[in-house]
């Protein structure tokens, strides 16, 4: 057995005793399910990614990583709604609107497929307006403050203080975050 897949082993191991000791650990969970999906080990990252969704619903991630899943197997129709909700909830989520097309192309939905393949090419070619950001002294962070809108400048300046106590805090500043 590869270093690798001994290290793998381990972390599962590691988190399966987290999602036993707190049932509620969504960030456990979706951890063990995203390390299933690496393996290909599809109805146990499945069961964990429903588990992600029993507790945090608005999870765009497991939503689409759930899609992939469900697509793999054979679930065409379960696959769709997955990645319908994954736009509905983060409408910008590119690789949620390319899969739709891919796969309303598939299944014969030819106008759906254009659409969703149009919406996916718009958001690529405006991926600079959409994400725009700045990062202020996240080099060497070890705390790192999100801030959107006027609580910019507040946040830069809890960013100072905590400079100024010895913690390492940086500051990623959402600019634009949808046209």
């Amino acid at each position: 057995m590869e270093q690798r897949e001994l290290d793998s082993r381990r972390l599962q191991d590691q988190l399966k005793e987290q999602v036993v000791l707190n049932p509620l650990d969504v960030q456990a969970h979706y951890q063990l399910a995203s390390s299933y999906l690496q393996e290909n080990n599809l109805d146990l990252a499945a069961t964990e990614y429903e588990k992600v969704l029993e507790l945090d619903p608005r999870n765009v991630t497991a939503h689409f990583d759930l899609g992939i899943i469900l697509q793999r197997q054979g679930k065409l129709d379960e696959a769709i709604a997955q990645w319908q909700e994954t736009v509905s909830l983060s409408p910008n989520f590119m690789r949620a609107h390319y899969n739709l097309g891919l796969l309303y192309e598939k299944i014969g939905q030819r106008e759906r497929a254009i659409t969703e393949l149009q919406v996916a090419l718009k958001i690529l070619q405006n991926q600079k307006k959409i994400l725009s950001f700045e990062m202020a002294r996240m080099d060497d962070a070890e705390v790192c403050l999100l801030a959107y809108g006027c609580s910019s400048r507040v946040a830069r300046s809890v960013m100072e203080l905590a400079r100024e106590r010895g913690i390492r805090a940086g500051l990623l500043r959402l600019i634009t975050v949808w046209p």
